[in-house]
């Protein structure tokens, strides 16, 4: 009896110039239509860049090379986890800039060279664990390694691509991974007040505020608009982050939340709208004019030029974790002093706009409008003593 053999075909990689932009990669490959025609197909591997060597180039494709492929193909051919990694990243790697940035760190600095060339099934648990043993970084940087290999076998089982099993990665245990290296500084209300007086220039000394006053994310208050501001109501929203430039949505759906405007922050916010060329309502509160008021001030820039410029002069200096002040100090005070004037840890989950408690403090429980307004007031006026 003669067996035909199931055919599968590799593909080519060339070098696509384009008139504007970077030259690209391009991988082509042969799809058969709707009729049935086997037709001329084309996919982007990427920049030059990226990719400086076609060798490169062909490493990337392992994803686009099985999507070339008939299913029957497709069945037959040996899977590595560098295309799991591949699939995973193109389609259910987090959208979100921040997220993403931060764990293709880990997907291409360490489990692609490490894991990327051998077979999916072939990868032992015991194994896993004693290279993340080896690895010299932080509990807490192997626990997001531990859970981005756990989310690739889980989804290389949804694909099939693996029998439907217990998760290798929930076979052991990460040690630290649920603690931080990093010293929290919570800074007192003399501090805080110190580091004002430090800052007289504005529209950055209003930011410290915003960010005292409040407890946003730096990505979060940076993007607040003047239409986010509710003032006959007094409420803001926080809608919408930037990160690296890019605008995108707020953390958690829980970050949309109404939040509670004190009428002594209102002021402030009003009084610097009167001074700002960038007023109007879909304006951003805290537009830079150096690009014409089209994009906020860049909060790395302002925090390294006068947020911690006046901590090092109060003495936080160094290079190590937890050495110096940034934006995440005073959304760690904003928490802290919730914490001293008595509010109901519902109350400050809310406050603080976590989705889950436990990032809070393990306890349960709900916000009305009114306590919510009560408490934030009682920090807002400690924020603002030397204002």
């Amino acid at each position: 009896m003669i067996r035909s053999r199931k055919r599968y075909q590799e593909g080519t990689v060339a070098q696509k110039k384009r008139a504007n932009g970077e030259h690209v990669w391009i991988y082509r490959y042969f799809a058969t239509d709707e009729t049935g025609k086997r037709r001329r197909r084309s996919a982007t591997i990427g920049t030059v860049r990226k990719y400086p060597t076609k060798s490169e180039a062909k490493g990337a494709i392992g994803y686009l090379r099985l999507q070339a492929n008939t299913p029957e193909a497709v069945q037959s051919d040996v899977k590595l986890f560098s295309d799991a990694i591949d699939r995973y990243i193109a389609e259910e790697m987090s959208t979100r800039a921040s997220t993403r940035r931060t764990s293709l760190v880990w997907v291409e600095n360490y489990i692609r060279p490490k894991w990327g060339k051998v077979q999916i099934e072939r990868i032992k648990p015991v194994e896993v664990r004693s290279w993340m043993k080896s690895l010299t970084l932080s509990g807490k940087s192997k626990g997001h390694i531990h859970s981005l290999m756990r989310s690739l076998f889980q989804s290389a089982m949804l694909w099939e691509w693996i029998p439907v099993a217990v998760n290798p990665m929930s076979l052991f245990r990460t040690e630290g991974s649920s603690k931080t290296q990093k010293r929290k500084i919570i800074l007192t209300v003399e501090q805080f007040n110190a580091i004002l007086a430090m800052i007289p220039r504005e529209p950055f000394r209003t930011m410290v505020l915003t960010a005292m006053c409040i407890g946003p994310r730096r990505s979060e208050f940076t993007a607040l608009k003047w239409l986010d501001f509710n003032w006959e109501k007094k409420t803001l929203y926080i809608r919408r982050g930037i990160v690296d430039g890019e605008i995108g949505d707020v953390k958690t759906d829980y970050s949309d939340q109404p939040m509670p405007l004190d009428d002594g922050f209102a002021e402030v916010l009003q009084r610097w709208r009167k001074q700002t060329d960038f007023c109007a309502d879909e304006d951003w509160v805290f537009a830079s004019p150096f690009v014409g008021g089209e994009m906020p001030y860049w909060p790395n820039s302002v925090n390294r030029r006068y947020l911690r410029t006046a901590g090092e002069k109060l003495g936080f200096v160094g290079s190590g974790p937890g050495q110096r002040i940034g934006w995440h100090t005073l959304r760690h005070t904003y928490r802290a002093w919730l914490d001293d004037v008595g509010t109901p840890i519902g109350v400050m989950k809310d406050l603080m706009r976590h989705s889950d408690i436990r990032t809070t403090m393990n306890v349960y429980g709900g916000a009305l409008d009114d306590t919510m307004r009560e408490y934030n007031g009682k920090v807002v006026r400690m924020a603002l003593r030397a204002s």
